[in-house]
Formats: structure tokens, sequence, C-alpha cells
């Protein structure tokens, strides 16, 4: 078994070994160096220019800034927008500070209060039954004052002799399906947390319209709750601050604040204006600080560089796969592609996107190399290019324009120079590549 794993393993070196060989190992290595320089240059093409500016909360003097800086693209004034929010999230909490509710915790004691006063009522009730009992059957006592007031102490509420004469007469099982009823109700109000309001009589009137309308309690049990303030009593004693719908209403009120967002070329700090705090975080996230370091710049580098070089090879080797051969061939490839996309970072960073020779590198290795060698650079260029200009100062109609550009003017001009490649063919594919691009800038 080791054996076998072993020359297996010394198979796949000497495949390696073969393939990689001059000439075409040696034309691997031109274009691992062509991708490294490709990425040099757009390092120094891209890495934005630094300023030295003291973080305004570290020093008591005020910061000016000495030059005027822009937005190297888009980027989220995250601390302006955190304060904004914060605002809105405290008027929001100020506007509803006075609400209030019965806790869904309180559920338990809540119902343990409006039973006891049930209890204490109940008394009252089997007392009444008790003295009903003694009468003669078929017709009730004439409650006299004493039994009246013994009834009423049982309760331990100054209830009125109408009131006491309604509970020596209820029946005992109408009593406890009242009860059952009014615990179940009121049960299901705070559970849902319907007893939320600015104030308690607003929580007493919905109490009072659900035990009328969706109960079948006795009215004169109902009216004993209410006149005698036993369901105030108890709401008003779990009677607190809604926090939960507070945080909610806050919560809302800071996401309708919408980030503060700041597009490539937007002037971030203006020369000899204060520089405040926010706009030091702006700077110090698009790495334009002194000592400052984009991660998400330099990664998006290396892989447009990695990724245009792998589309240059894979479409070498699927349309002209001799040139992998060829070391001067891919030399002179390799040296028109470092050209084009040198001349184009120079335009890119003094002049505009659109002012950049995208096809000159196209033009060259048509001519030299041919049409396959040449497409095979246009669609190289075409990703180079869409990303050089996403990581300027543009917009992404300028990267998707610089794509298109490139891949069109790139095929036309590979059929223009297919068959012929005369100075005139030359000298009229650069007049109508300059055309284009002086029309898209006007445009623009």
């Amino acid at each position: 078994m080791q054996t076998s794993a072993k020359k297996e393993g010394e198979s796949f070196f000497a495949r390696m070994k073969t393939k990689f060989a001059p000439p075409h190992g040696t034309c691997v290595l031109i274009y691992l160096v062509t991708c490294a320089v490709i990425g040099l240059i757009l390092f120094v093409a891209a890495v934005p220019e630094r300023y030295a500016i003291p973080n305004p909360s570290s020093t008591d003097e005020t910061v000016i800034s000495e030059v005027t800086i822009k937005a190297t693209k888009d980027v989220t004034d995250e601390t302006l927008t955190e304060e904004r929010r914060e605002q809105a999230r405290t008027t929001a909490r100020n506007r509803y500070a006075n609400q209030h509710h019965v806790d869904k915790t309180s559920l338990v004691p809540f119902l343990k209060d409006i039973g006891d006063a049930m209890a204490a009522l109940k008394q009252a009730q089997q007392y009444g039954a008790a003295l009903n009992a003694e009468a003669e059957e078929g017709s009730l006592p004439a409650y006299t004052r004493e039994q009246l007031t013994q009834g009423r102490d049982l309760t331990g509420y100054p209830l009125t002799n109408e009131q006491v004469r309604s509970l020596f007469t209820m029946d005992e099982a109408v009593f406890d399906n009242s009860v059952t009823q009014i615990s179940e109700t009121l049960s299901t109000l705070i559970q849902n947390d319907y007893l939320s309001f600015e104030s308690p009589d607003n929580a007493l009137k919905l109490i009072d319209v659900e035990l009328t309308a969706s109960t079948q309690a006795d009215p004169a049990l109902l009216s004993m709750l209410k006149s005698q303030g036993i369901l105030q009593t108890v709401t008003e004693k779990y009677w607190v601050e809604d926090t939960a719908y507070i945080d909610e209403k806050a919560r809302e009120a800071a996401e309708l604040i919408e980030d503060i967002k700041y597009h490539q070329g937007d002037v971030i700090v203006t020369e000899n204006e204060p520089v405040r705090q926010n706009q030091y975080d702006m700077l110090e996230s698009l790495g334009l600080l002194a000592g400052g370091f984009d991660v998400t710049l330099y990664l998006g580098i290396v892989m447009l560089t990695v990724a245009s070089m792998a589309v240059l090879y894979v479409l070498l080797r699927l349309l002209h796969g001799k040139i992998l051969n060829d070391v001067k061939r891919s030399m002179l490839l390799c040296v028109c592609t470092v050209l084009g996309v040198a001349l184009c970072a120079v335009a890119f960073k003094l002049f505009n996107v659109y002012a950049a020779p995208i096809m000159l590198s196209v033009i060259l290795v048509s001519t030299l190399l041919g049409a396959r060698a040449g497409l095979s650079c246009a669609v190289s260029m075409a990703i180079l290019m869409a990303g050089m200009a996403g990581g300027g100062n543009t917009s992404m109609g300028d990267m998707v324009s610089s794509l298109l550009m490139t891949l069109l003017c790139g095929t036309a001009t590979i059929t223009f120079l297919k068959t012929h490649t005369q100075r005139v063919r030359l000298i009229i594919c650069g007049v109508m590549n300059a055309v284009i691009a002086a029309v898209a800038l006007a445009i623009v």
C-alpha cells in the first residue's frame, strides 16, 4: 500500500515537472511576473493619499483641515447616523414615558387579589343562602338591619343594603360561574397586553367593556366590582411602566432614520474648515488617515489582478494554446498588457476614467499576435478596467461603462484589424475609440 502511494506521488510530481518544463514553464513564470507587476501598478494607482489629521476627541484645540478631502468610495457616516437615531430614541421615550400596563408577570398576584375580593363577597352570599334556607319554602325572608349589617361586615366593603340583598339572593352556581368568567377575561387581557395605556382609567374602561360584552357574569356582581373600587385598586396596584412598549416605539423611531451616506467624490472635509468627529471617523474607515490601512482595498486589488490574469491564461489556452509555449510571444503579450495597464492607471489617477487608453493593449496585441490573442487580452483588460473604475472616484455607472466599452470596442477593433493591419486601419481604430470615449465623457 505504501509503495503504491509513493509511486502515485512520484508520478504526480513527474507529470507536473514535465508539464511545466521549458518552454511552457518559462511562459507560466512570465505570466506570474506580469500578474505581480500589474498588481504593483494597481497598488500605486489605487492607494489614496493619506492625511495627517489629529483625532478631534484627543485634543482640546479645534482641528482645521488644510485640504479638501473627498470620499474615495461610498461610506456611511456611522457617528452622525447613530447620534440622530439616539435622538429619535430619546424623543420617542419621552413621548411614551407615561405608557403603563399590567405586566404579564403580575398575572398570578393580580388574579389572586381579585379572587380574595370575590371570596369575601362569597362569604356574604353564603350567609344569605343560610338565611334563605331557614325561611319558608318558596319565599325569601325579609332581611333585618342586623342581618344586612352582618353581611356587609363579612365582605369588608361598604356595600349598600341593595347590594347586600343582591348577594343574599344570588345563586351559588351563578356566583361561581361569574367569578370564573371574570377571571378568564382578565387573564386574557393581561396575557395579550391589552391593558397598556397612559392612564389606568383607560384600562378600567376596557375592562368594564370586556366584562360586560364578553361574559355572562351577574350584573349586580359586576356593579359591586366597579362601585367598590375593587378593580381600580387592584389595577393601580400592579400598574407599572410599559418598558417593552416604550422600547419598541424607540426602536421604530430609530429605524425611520436612514443611513447618512457619502458617495464617491462627495466632499467629506472642506479646506480651512474644522474637522468634526464624524468626519474623522469616515476618513479613518476609508483608510485616508496617516497610518491607516484599508484591508478591503488591498484584498480587492489582489483578487482583481489574479482574476484578470487567470482569465487571460484560460482564454489563451482555449483560443491560442501555442502562445503558451512561445516565450518571445508571451513576453511580447505581457509587455503590451503591462504598458496598457500602466497608461490607464495614469489616466485614471490624473484625468478621468474615459481618458484611459483602454484599447491600446488590444490594438497592439491584435496587430502583433493575431485576433485570438487580442480577444483574450480584451476580456482580461475589460475586467481590469472595470475594477479600476469601480475603485476610484467614479460611480457604478462608470464601472459598467468601462466594462462594456472595453468589450464592445475591443471586439470591433479585433474584427477591423483581423484581415489587414495597415497603419491607416490602426489610425482609424485609435480615432474611433477616442471618439467613443469623448462621447461617453460628454454624456456623463
